[in-house]
């Protein structure tokens, strides 16, 4: 704000932040998927840097009726005016409301960044926000069946609580298991009371409940599948997975969900009830960003959400889906679709539309590489996509080697070229070992290098944590005794122990004998017949 001395009267400049459409160009398979219907169901495909989140965001200003600003991007006012609110709010006439569109994206990230953009581009008030996760979605949708109910609102039970309960319920079967010769109970010979407690066999157990909540199977369904592919781990697990179900099903845990039970809680509730709120009945279009990470689960909540005619596009490219160790299914895209479609009664072929790339996303040599990696990978019912990643033949290939790729049909082939390869480095090109890197997807995987690279004489160093925070001896003493201090555990007498002999008292056996003998004598110099326990 300036004042003037020679006029005395106050001046306001107002710059707005970019629209969600300014200064952008679509192309023409983008300007294909702006002018898509509000009960349109298409899945659309494209590479990556092809342009498919911009289409996104074309596609909801389209239906928001989102006028576009200037080449720049910006609206200048000088003066305050009654028709300054004209050029802020979309022109819902034409189009759809912001609560009328439901945005999801793959994770939190993505989620704040495209609910920026979109909040900028809109410049107005909305009932929710803008862009969301899929969970985010879920533990709405369970709120307001809670709220309709007059039940607990709805709980997300973290990773770190699910592995806790894990442990009790296995520590409970491993002290009422009878034991045999090699065995403990129903679970296999190799399987012993050492193996059941490591923290490893845990993180595999939950896994495994994961897979069976996001395809619906139940216990009794484990047990089976044990019994036909002859998986004795299966049919015991299915007693602790079993066991994992009561207890969320217990009033402690009243309408609270671990990550998948999330999804698999809110699909069910929505197929069921047919008096939706308010808030989730006018949905008429949702769209989908990164729609190659789909899991059972979140397929089912999807179609779910759309079962009452709402429009649905999906954005994605099954050759980068990244989740497969967390079910989901590079083919979900155009499964997805075409589940929703047969539920409206569309028959015939679902529109697919392919985004064309107007520019050069990667260069020549990246180009290669990828279009070489990608001819392996099934096409997930999709595949055109792949022209963006294809080597155009007039260009002038890279031959200098700063990059290469191999594609290895087994593990130890690709070990034996690595290993290799490092040594080559080292020797003929004079690269000292802490100049080289190996960069792996997983810790898991990382570990597996470690071994493999250490037995071909190259040495290796693993940088960064290999445990989780609360696996490590320190740092796992000092939660569970915050965990203590805040009555979030009881103390009993293995929590004493286990908090005495913790870094944080340091006390040992002899120590402990000490603090036995010391509470014994001064209970029987009160006439007490406690015993030191």
């Amino acid at each position: 704000m300036a004042t003037s001395s020679a006029t005395s009267e106050t001046q306001f400049q107002i710059r707005l932040r970019p629209q969600i459409g300014a200064g952008l160009e679509l192309s023409e398979s983008q300007q294909k998927i702006a002018d898509l219907p509000s009960n349109a169901v298409v899945a659309v495909y494209g590479a990556p840097a092809s342009g498919k989140t911009t289409a996104l965001k074309a596609l909801l200003e389209a239906k928001l009726g989102v006028r576009r600003g200037d080449a720049q991007g910006q609206i200048d006012e000088t003066q305050l005016s009654p028709d300054l609110s004209s050029g802020l709010a979309p022109d819902l006439s034409s189009g759809l409301a912001p609560s009328e569109i439901l945005v999801i994206t793959a994770n939190r990230d993505s989620a704040n960044s495209l609910r920026d953009d979109l909040a900028l581009g809109l410049q107005m008030a909305t009932p929710g926000p803008l862009a969301r996760t899929l969970s985010s979605f879920a533990f709405a949708v369970l709120r307001h069946r809670a709220i309709a109910d007059g039940a607990r609102m709805p709980e997300l039970i973290s990773g770190s609580e699910q592995d806790r309960i894990l442990a009790g319920l296995i520590q409970r079967f491993v002290e009422a298991a009878e034991v045999g010769v090699g065995a403990l109970g129903s679970w296999p010979a190799h399987i012993n009371e050492q193996v059941l407690q490591l923290t490893g066999f845990r993180v595999e157990l939950r896994d495994l409940i994961t897979i069976c909540l996001e395809h619906d199977i139940d216990p009794a369904g484990l047990r089976s599948l044990g019994s036909k592919f002859q998986k004795a781990e299966w049919i015991a697990a299915a007693d602790v997975f079993e066991d994992y179900l009561n207890v969320l099903s217990g009033p402690a845990n009243e309408n609270r969900h671990d990550a998948s039970g999330l999804l698999v809680a809110a699909a069910k509730w929505l197929s069921e009830t047919q008096s939706w709120p308010a808030v989730l009945d006018e949905i008429k279009l949702v769209l989908v960003d990164d729609a190659q990470e789909l899991t059972p689960a979140a397929n089912r909540l999807l179609k779910a959400a759309c079962s009452k005619g709402a429009g649905l596009v999906v954005f994605g490219d099954p050759d980068v889906s990244t989740l497969g160790f967390r079910a989901a299914d590079p083919k979900a895209m155009s499964e997805l679709t075409e589940a929703v479609g047969a539920s409206q009664g569309r028959t015939g072929s679902l529109q697919a539309i392919f985004i064309e790339p107007t520019h050069a996303a990667r260069s020549v040599e990246i180009a290669g590489v990828v279009s070489k990696v990608s001819g392996l990978i099934d096409t997930a019912k999709a595949g055109r996509q792949r022209k963006a990643t294809v080597v155009n033949s007039s260009a002038t290939e890279i031959t200098d080697g700063s990059l290469e790729g191999h594609v290895f049909r087994t593990a130890t082939a690709e070990n034996a070229w690595l290993a290799r390869r490092l040594r080559e480095l080292h020797l003929y090109d004079g690269i000292d070992w802490n100049e080289m890197a190996v960069v792996a997807r997983s810790n898991q995987s990382l570990k597996q290098l470690e071994l493999s690279l250490s037995g071909e004489a190259v040495p290796v160093r693993v940088l960064g944590a290999q445990t989780a925070l609360r696996d490590e001896f320190a740092s796992r003493a000092l939660l569970r005794a915050v965990h203590f201090a805040l009555g979030i555990e009881t103390i009993g007498l293995p929590e004493a122990l286990e908090l005495l002999t913790s870094p944080l008292c340091g006390l040992d056996n002899l120590g402990l004998r000490r603090l036995r003998r010391a509470l014994r004598r001064e209970e029987l110099l009160a006439e007490g017949a406690r015993n030191s326990d």
